[in-house]
């Protein structure tokens, strides 16, 4: 009894094994597709899994800024997404291989396996998958859940790093200036040093206004300016300046070179007219 059970057994394996290899094109693209649309659902539900889990775990107080959330979610997504791609991959690889091996013997069987495969692929599945794996803009249940994230207001070094792509006016009254009303101080050419808040104008949740005091240095000069800063926090990003705006920018003065020049108004010895008359007393000409 034992004996004849243990032959069946053998002739079982062996049939199923003779089965297997002969599958037919039409069984072998049918499988194909079937193992191609289960990828597809499977994609999809672990795609959704990731957002749901996202909104569901969320703790505001593990992120100082949105943008370090949002990265944690394209990270997650990303792993998904890899995922289902070496799944796929390596279903369209077994196609060409297969495809590859049919063309040698003729485009009758071919044909059938191709059939197969298309008749049982969920297009509409496909399609889907391909636009979750394609998508740019993040669910809205994301994007809530990061908002509730107020990064904090920016610290001095954050906004002399910001100021540093920026260009101030001289900002007094016309009447007090000393420069031509196009001149503008790139700030990328100086030192910004003594920077001090003097005042918060405004503070919420989306808007910062400070005046600040600073010192603008490089190797000719020096100018002391006092600033009008706003920075806004739009909905999905973190703080940014909107504008600067000089208060008054004064030059540093050094007074290496107040005695070197005397100067005064007297008459010019023609008639009883005033003249100023400047009297250079180095050896620079």
């Amino acid at each position: 009894m034992k004996t004849w059970y243990f032959v069946a057994s053998l002739l079982f394996i062996y049939l199923f094994a003779l089965t297997g290899c002969g599958a037919s094109p039409e069984s072998k693209g049918k499988a194909l597709a079937e193992r191609l649309n289960e990828t597809f659902e499977e994609y999809l539900v672990n795609h959704k899994n990731v957002e749901i889990d996202f909104v569901n775990g969320f703790d505001s107080s593990k992120f100082s800024n949105r943008e370090d959330a949002f990265e944690k979610y394209n990270l997650l997504i990303g792993e998904v997404n890899e995922k289902f791609q070496d799944s796929r991959n390596e279903i369209l690889s077994e196609y060409n291989k297969i495809e590859g091996e049919l063309i040698q013997k003729g485009y009758k069987e071919l044909n059938i396996f191709e059939s197969a495969y298309e008749n049982s692929l969920n297009s509409d599945l496909e399609m889907k998958a391909m636009i979750k794996l394609n998508e740019i803009d993040y669910p809205q249940s994301v994007v809530d859940k990061v908002m509730t994230i107020v990064p904090p207001k920016p610290n001095i070094d954050k906004i002399k790093n910001d100021l540093a792509s920026e260009t101030l006016t001289e900002g007094f009254d016309k009447d007090r200036c000393w420069f031509s009303e196009n001149q503008r101080w790139n700030l990328s050419k100086y030192n910004i040093n003594n920077f001090t808040i003097d005042e918060v104008l405004r503070d919420s949740e989306k808007e910062y206004v400070i005046i600040a005091s600073m010192r603008l240095e490089n190797d000719r000069n020096a100018f002391d300016a006092k600033v009008k800063i706003s920075y806004i926090l739009p909905k999905q990003d973190n703080w940014e300046m909107e504008y600067v705006m000089s208060s008054g920018l004064s030059i540093v003065r050094t007074h290496k070179y107040d005695d070197l020049v005397n100067y005064e108004i007297k008459d010019d010895g023609w008639g009883g007219v005033n003249a100023l008359f400047i009297t250079n007393n180095t050896t620079v000409h």
